[in-house]
């Protein structure tokens, strides 16, 4: 999941939800903001401890939930974490 920083409120972006997956399911939540298009993206990016990979989105719509509604930026989010972060997103 991908939402700008001040954007609007949908309980898959809330930190309520986020602690579930992480005391519930096997998901850690690591909290990141990554630089895209000269803004702040806030990511929901999750450690998947059943298949060791890390992820965007965990549960919800069952992939990405991405705002902007932009595969550009999404992109670029993406290489970023790889790049940066040394993170390979593979779900």
């Amino acid at each position: 999941m991908v939402n700008k920083l001040q954007s609007y409120h949908c309980c898959f972006h809330d930190n309520y939800f986020k602690n579930i997956i992480t005391k519930y399911f096997q998901f850690n939540y690591i909290n990141i903001v990554i630089n895209a298009a000269n803004r702040n993206y806030k990511v929901d990016l999750f450690y998947n401890e059943i298949d060791k990979i890390y992820q965007i989105g965990v549960i919800g719509y069952g992939g990405i939930f991405p705002s902007p509604q932009s595969c550009f930026v999404l992109e670029e989010i993406i290489f970023n974490l790889k790049i940066i972060h040394d993170i390979d997103i593979k779900k």
